[in-house]
């Protein structure tokens, strides 16, 4: 959702929607209000209007991401290693954090390195999770304008 203003009373005439230097849409606009849009590729995106004047107003900066993992079918053994897999588009996964269910202070982290993130997997060592029962899994992105969380349960056994 974009909020299109108008606090000195121009008169706003189209929204500009622009990736990098390409124009995604130009939308026609007969004052402020909000425009909603949904965006299919990842990258970072201005948005600015085109006053009635033909002057424009400041251009404002946001991101489309993408951040997903999928982890190990099934239950996992504790003391053996496991990989998660993730991908990331227009990010760097950069934490995932292990937080017991049971437990709140139960709580686990893994830093994905640069190679990590070349390979797209990372691994969770086989003595960081001690106890058995279900954790909540957290993948943790981030670009220059924020971060993104993903999460998933997996179940620890003996």
């Amino acid at each position: 959702k974009i909020n299109v203003m108008d606090r000195d009373g121009f008169g706003v005439k189209a929204l500009v929607i622009k990736r990098g230097e390409s124009v995604v849409e130009e939308i026609p606009l007969n004052g402020p209000g909000i425009v909603e849009r949904r965006f299919s590729m990842c990258g970072d995106y201005t948005a600015y209007c085109v006053m009635k004047d033909g002057s424009s107003s400041r251009a404002c900066e946001f991101s489309v991401c993408d951040l997903g993992f999928t982890l190990p079918a099934g239950e996992f053994k504790i003391g053996e290693p496991w990989e998660v897999k993730f991908d990331s588009d227009n990010m760097n996964a950069i934490l995932a954090y292990l937080k017991s269910v049971k437990i709140p202070e139960g709580c686990y982290y893994v830093w994905i390195t640069a190679e990590d993130r070349k390979k797209g997997k990372f691994t969770v060592p086989a003595s960081l999770v001690p106890e058995e029962g279900e954790l909540s899994v957290w993948l943790l992105g981030e670009n220059r304008y924020g971060r993104l969380k993903r999460v998933k349960n997996a179940m620890a056994v003996n």
